[in-house]
């Protein structure tokens, strides 16, 4: 059987098509053309980096995506979304022809392809020149237990305190020194991300001998949130530095304290983290009550 293939455009009903295949494919999940459509038109996407597989009956049969996050210095090229019928060999006609338009582009982005801890997945993107680079981590941890432990902190030589706009600078330098290579890229973008998070009046720093070690922001609970992880708040901007992971604990009991406070807490929450750091894993499987690989990370060399 033939296929052919095609590059997205707008207006030509590919988004519907591309909600169709993924949405079969990742029950339950209900992605709508009409999202997929205000997410390409915000990240102004290279439309080559889209690509749909039709049968001879131009039925659509698969898609596949590369998404370019330039504040990372990274792309991602996905994996190979296909309805049931669609051939393994199409697939991986896609994977193969779309890595080879990202490796002719005159771009500095590193090509990477994250997948999720379903076997098949991940032995499709080793079979395509990938290798493993990390793992991502969920961790799920108990919030009443942790906010009614009669935690003592005070052999830990750290102070908690709520960021100010004074603390700007000094909050990025600690980030891109407890990040390192992995730091998303300091531009407006980024700037823009910090600030919002200290004004939101929910990040806290964990303080030793005056200076940041660590930071944690709690994420205003939304609608989005409570139907996809069953949980109604997050967290996001959380890092400390090596060697200062006994932080963690601090900064995540602040955090659930203030979620009790607002009255943003539920039984449970998961929080995903990379394993690049060894002793902040130790730290969070001791306070996690479950953790599973929910994703693998590879690089393109």
């Amino acid at each position: 059987m033939a296929f052919t293939y095609r590059n997205y455009a707008p207006n030509q009903g590919l988004e519907a098509i591309q909600a169709r295949i993924f949405n079969q494919a990742n029950v339950p999940r209900n992605v709508t053309p009409e999202e997929i459509q205000e997410r390409f038109e915000r990240e102004k996407i290279d439309p080559k980096t889209v690509v749909y597989a039709f049968n001879e009956q131009d039925e659509p049969v698969a898609y596949i995506q590369a998404r370019d996050y330039p504040d990372r210095k990274e792309v991602h090229l996905g994996y190979p979304w296909s309805m049931p019928d669609c051939p393994l060999d199409v697939q991986k006609k896609m994977f193969s022809d779309l890595l080879t338009y990202l490796k002719t582009r005159d771009s500095d982005l590193a090509i990477r392809s994250n997948t999720q801890n379903i076997p098949k997945f991940v032995e499709f993107v080793k079979t395509q020149g990938f290798i493993e680079d990390g793992k991502v981590i969920r961790f799920e941890i108990n919030l009443n237990s942790i906010a009614n432990a009669k935690a003592d902190f005070s052999n830990l030589p750290y102070t908690l305190r709520k960021a100010t706009m004074d603390d700007y600078d000094a909050v990025k330098i600690a980030y891109f020194k407890a990040l390192g290579d992995l730091a998303r890229q300091d531009n407006e973008n980024f700037n823009t991300f910090v600030k919002q998070c200290i004004e939101s009046g929910f990040m806290h720093l964990a303080i030793y001998n005056e200076t940041i070690v660590g930071a944690c922001t709690n994420t205003i609970p939304d609608a989005e949130n409570i139907a996809l992880d069953d949980q109604n708040f997050g967290l996001q901007f959380f890092f400390t530095h090596i060697g200062e992971e006994k932080a963690i604990s601090m900064l995540m009991r602040n955090a659930i304290e203030i979620a009790v406070r607002e009255q943003w807490n539920r039984d449970t929450i998961r929080i995903g983290f990379t394993d690049e750091n060894s002793q902040e894993m130790d730290v969070l499987t001791k306070i996690a009550k479950d953790h599973e690989v929910i994703q693998f990370q590879f690089k393109y060399l």
